[in-house]
């Protein structure tokens, strides 16, 4: 979205970053294409909620092609609030519109300064093709990576799902009642090394998901809540190659409003939060700035995650991680 008001080096960035380079206006044209695919489905609603919006400063005169990319590309519309001049009461309607779809927002701080805020929310809300029978539910260990073992109520589930044993981990995905999404688990075998090295890499990612197959699975996993957290992205982004937009020196947002004033990006955050239990999965982030067929094996694979694992719930049909996480200590 922000792509969409950059221009020269700005967008060259983003689009590098985001987009592998794609011309202009590929990334409405990709965005357009999967909301459409996660929105408008033939059998109804489906389990994916997309909120954005952008918030200008009233007195900031927004540029109708900006408006239009957003509109058209990401669903967003336009909300004018009075920044300079009540920047109390606009923290308060932007906050209150946020939390109509997620229930946490990030810190919001108007000032001066403020020309522009834009929000993305995504929410997840599925149910488990096979759900876990709820009267299995019994504590178990879960081993920290520390060493330190503690005692979770853990799930049980006998089913045939996607397996591969790859790369020294264990991954197992569970699909959702839809068939479209699934959440992957991933759980690192011994010798590769801790989970904060292991990495969900694209190329890891790949090859994780390309060698799952269906196979008969006993599989344990503790119900987990990871409560919704603030990440500052200004960081881990301007490593990435966006350093740039951030730079009030340098940043080329010129497309966004009319007029000569320098725009740059002031701060970019995160909140977001899941819950994982016997029924299915709730996911929730808002940002301001398929199964392979097999037959089953002989012996039922025994698999528990009762040590730190990673999971992605994923579009099975276009690969788009929506939510990547580890799980260090479910009893948190």
């Amino acid at each position: 979205m922000v792509e969409a008001g950059a221009a020269g080096d700005s967008s060259a960035d983003l689009l590098a970053v985001l987009n592998g380079g794609q011309p202009e206006e590929g990334l409405e044209r990709a965005a357009r294409a999967v909301l459409r695919g996660w929105l408008v489905r033939p059998e109804g609603d489906g389990p994916v909620v997309v909120r954005s919006r952008v918030f200008a400063d009233g007195l900031a005169a927004v540029r109708p092609r900006f408006e239009a990319r957003l509109r058209e590309g990401f669903g967003a519309g336009l909300t004018s609030l009075d920044f300079r001049g009540d920047p109390a009461g606009s923290e308060v309607e932007l906050i209150s519109w946020m939390q109509e779809g997620h229930p946490a927002a990030p810190p919001i701080r108007l000032d001066e300064a403020t020309r522009l805020v834009v929000v993305s929310q995504l929410r997840f809300e599925g149910r488990w093709a096979d759900p876990f029978p709820p009267g299995a539910t019994n504590e178990q260990p879960f081993t920290r990576a520390d060493g330190e073992v503690v005692r979770v109520p853990t799930m049980w589930l006998s089913a045939e799902l996607p397996y591969a044993e790859v790369d020294g981990v264990r991954c197992v995905e569970l699909p959702y009642e839809d068939r479209r999404f699934g959440l992957l688990l991933v759980r690192p075998g011994a010798g590769t090394g801790t989970l904060h090295e292991l990495e969900p890499s694209a190329e890891r990612l790949d090859l994780w998901v390309g060698s799952l197959e269906g196979r008969s699975i006993e599989l344990s996993l503790p119900r987990f809540s990871l409560s919704a957290q603030t990440h500052e992205l200004v960081e881990p982004l301007s490593e990435l190659g966006l350093a740039r937009v951030f730079d009030r020196q340098r940043a080329d947002l010129s497309r966004m409003l009319y007029g000569d004033e320098p725009l740059a990006v002031g701060a970019l955050m995160q909140v977001a939060q899941i819950d994982v239990d016997e029924t299915g999965t709730y996911a929730a982030a808002t940002t301001v700035a398929s199964v392979v067929a097999a037959s089953a094996s002989p012996e039922p694979v025994s698999v528990r995650f009762d040590r730190p694992f990673l999971f992605v719930l994923r579009d099975r049909e276009t690969g788009i991680a929506l939510f990547v996480g580890r799980v260090g200590d479910p009893s948190r």
